[in-house]
This record gives structure tokens, sequence and C-alpha cells, in this order.
């Protein structure tokens, strides 16, 4: 099958960016997204009016963050593990 599936309580898709800390503040902003059919894409489009997205593999999220190609970047499977190492790795 083409489909997967990473679902639990109180888990799931996780937005991060250096700069914006609100989804107020990402407003008119861009934001890396894991692909057109995951889920976090999905659930991303629905809760988050005003904000641009632009689909990339998943493992590339955070390098585009750092490199200015994105202004925030919504974090599936090991992203989410790694993402607080990654914040204060380069702070």
């Amino acid at each position: 099958m083409r489909t997967g599936a990473s679902m639990g309580e109180g888990y799931g898709p996780v937005i991060i960016s250096r700069k914006y800390k609100s989804l107020d503040e990402l407003r008119g902003k861009t934001v890396a997204t894991p692909g057109p059919l995951t889920t976090a894409t999905l659930l991303f489009k629905i809760f988050t009016k005003g904000i641009r997205n632009v689909d990339m593999p998943f493992d590339r999220i955070m390098q585009a963050i750092d490199d200015g190609t994105v202004d925030a970047g919504l974090l599936i499977h090991e992203g989410q593990i790694t993402y607080q190492s990654w914040l204060q790795q380069s702070a």
C-alpha cells in the first residue's frame, strides 16, 4: 500500500520556526510541509488559513528553515523527536 500512519494521543505534526512563535505571526509566510498526500499537510491546510505551504521531503524541512528557504516547517516522523536538539544546536 502507498499509505502510512503515525498516530497517538498527544502526538502529531509540529510546526517549528526560528523566528515565529504563533500562527498569527506566520500569516503571509511560507511553511515547508511533508507532501501533498500526507495527513499532516491536509491538517495544516485545514487549520492554517493565510499561511502558504511548499511541499518537500520531510527529512529536508529543518535544513530549509536553516537556509532561509522557508519561514517554518511542519515536522513528522523523526523530526518530531529530534527538533529540540536541532533548536539548541544552531541557536
